[in-house]
Parts: structure tokens; sequence; C-alpha cells
């Protein structure tokens, strides 16, 4: 199954989100939402049990039991892992390309977030 194509059947409602990178008016292309770093059942930016928090714990750790002393956030934890929610292979928390505003970015456009509250949950959906 290709779930970039907008055609694909999915389970639930807002399952993905739709874009028109051609910007000619019709959504040609369909992102799952990425952010679930804890591989529960939900995507949180901010709050309690939130995926940002796992993202700085695993860069930091990683570092610690790698000998560091003095750990930085500005790490790089190479691979795809889960908390690589754009999947170019590298976890960032702080800095260019980070990761975080990948995960804030699906809260605040998901469609059931009409306030554009940073602690909404996107909640996983299963048949």
């Amino acid at each position: 199954m290709d779930f970039g194509k907008p055609s694909t059947a999915t389970w639930g409602t807002h399952a993905r989100l739709l874009v028109d990178m051609n910007r000619d008016g019709t959504n040609d292309v369909a992102l799952l939402w990425g952010g679930n770093a804890d591989m529960n059942t939900r995507v949180v930016a901010s709050g309690p049990i939130n995926d940002t928090s796992v993202v700085l714990f695993n860069v930091w750790n990683t570092q610690i039991e790698k000998g560091s002393a003095e750990p930085t956030i500005n790490y790089i934890l190479s691979g795809y892992l889960s908390t690589d929610f754009n999947l170019d292979g590298d976890t960032i928390y702080s800095g260019r390309r980070n990761d975080i505003n990948v995960l804030l970015a699906n809260v605040l456009l998901h469609p059931k977030n009409t306030d554009l509250i940073t602690n909404f949950i996107i909640w996983q959906q299963l048949p």
C-alpha cells in the first residue's frame, strides 16, 4: 500500500494530512502524522507524557552512555529511530532541522485541533 497516495483508503478520520505539493488546487500527496516517539497510542507535543521529552531523553542518555561528561541538547543522534520524525536519519532535539518542530507542526496542523493548542493529542486510529 502506498499511504502517500490520497486515493489509498485509510481507517478513521484525518488519518493523514493531504497536501497540495504542486499548488494547483489538488491534494496530490498524503502524509502520515509523525511524532509518536514512545510508540504508544498518541502524539503529544506538550503536557504530561509528551513525545518532546522522549526525544530529549534519548539524545541526552545516548551521550551519557557514550561517556560524555557534558551532554548537550545539540547532539545529533544518528539512525532511523522512533525519535526521527522527519525520517532524515538523524534525531535532533534543538537547532537546525530539529525533529521537535515536526512534532509541533503535526499537532498544531491537525484538523481536529481547531483551537491550535500545543497540548492537543493526536490519537492512533486502528481498525
